[in-house]
């Protein structure tokens, strides 16, 4: 069996699901050692992260910048901007029916751990409303400005250079740098044909409805490699060290997914083709130290998982406790938003 002929199922993650133990997934999961991050909060059911890394690389810029306000101004509106396009995917993901409830602001933009329903259409429509997002907050933006300004509008639709002129007002200044952020961010993502950046899923996507899962991928792969060399060496030429990062990444998932295409394909009867599911010959096999470790650590995981999923039933309890004894009108504001995520839970459920 090739690479192109295998048809992945159910199951899987953003993307296209992974079976056990393929190299893609003992990779991830060595990675995790290194993903130090802290948590910001929860919205909506999400938790956002923020990578250890991103806030070395903004403090760099404010420490080096000549005009603080400004990289502030800047590094905020390009945060909540990555932070809004990586909600898009979270919330098309579950209205798909699909599970996301993580987020991950790293220096090369944003992460959302989405798992819609293994589909094409499930997985187009996950991809395609983060930049949907930017092309919303954009078009406001750039519509504000228009009726605002006039002629005098201080931005433009050439994506080599959006700034036209700089304007004397800060709020004016503050909503240009709304449009040009969201409008780079959304040319940026869907010209980048490579995986794992949403052109190159969206194409994924559109070539698994026409050809199927396998050779879909495998051409995305294909394609991607291509994309983020050529990319490689735009960034090399133009000294672009962000650009150069990111080419190098894309290459790097874009590998990955081939490999693990073509372990899929050599797997042959050891991994159920629907579920993912491991034969018997693969569970008769002991896990080495590492494997143990790895198992340790999902142990631990599911068990703090379901300590948070007790407790929350409890505040559930005891707030339908409280409306039943006194009355919707005495609940707190914090205590509706916990009512509502727990009726969202039962209805997606």
């Amino acid at each position: 069996m090739t690479p192109g002929n295998w048809d992945g199922s159910q199951g899987g993650g953003y993307g296209g699901g992974d079976p056990p133990n393929s190299p893609a997934q003992q990779i991830q999961k060595l990675m995790a050692v290194l993903n130090w991050s802290l948590p910001i909060g929860v919205y909506f059911a999400v938790r956002v992260r923020v990578h250890i890394l991103l806030l070395v690389y903004a403090a760099y810029i404010l420490f080096t910048t000549e005009d603080l306000f400004w990289a502030l101004r800047m590094l905020l509106v390009l945060f909540v901007s990555v932070l809004l396009h990586e909600f898009g995917h979270v919330m098309a993901c579950r209205r798909m029916r699909g599970d996301a409830n993580d987020i991950l602001m790293w220096p090369l933009g944003g992460l959302a751990f989405c798992a819609p329903p293994h589909s094409p259409w499930a997985h187009f429509v996950t991809v395609v409303w983060g930049p949907i997002v930017n092309l919303i907050l954009a078009a406001v933006a750039y519509l504000v400005l228009f009726l605002w300004q006039g002629e005098h509008i201080p931005v433009g639709l050439n994506p080599f250079s959006p700034w036209i002129r700089w304007a004397d007002s800060t709020a004016v200044e503050l909503l240009a740098l709304v449009f040009i952020v969201n409008y780079v961010l959304l040319l940026f993502n869907v010209a980048m044909v490579f995986y794992p950046l949403d052109g190159g899923r969206i194409m994924q996507t559109i070539l698994w409805a026409k050809l199927g899962y396998g050779k879909g991928s495998y051409i995305t792969s294909r394609v991607g490699i291509a994309g983020a060399v050529l990319v490689l060496l735009v960034g090399l030429i133009t000294e672009n060290r962000m650009l150069t990062l990111i080419a190098f990444f894309g290459l790097f998932e874009s590998l990955q997914m081939g490999m693990r295409l073509k372990s899929e394909a050599m797997a042959g009867p050891t991994f159920d083709p629907v579920g993912y599911g491991q034969s018997s010959r693969g569970a008769d096999r002991e896990p080495g130290a590492v494997g143990r470790w790895l198992q340790g650590r999902r142990t631990r995981a599911q068990q703090a998982k379901a300590q948070r999923t007790r407790a929350f039933q409890g505040e559930v309890d005891r707030i339908l406790d409280k409306v039943r004894d006194r009355g919707v009108q005495s609940l707190t504001r914090k205590e509706k938003r916990v009512l509502a995520r727990a009726t969202d839970q039962k209805r997606r459920s």
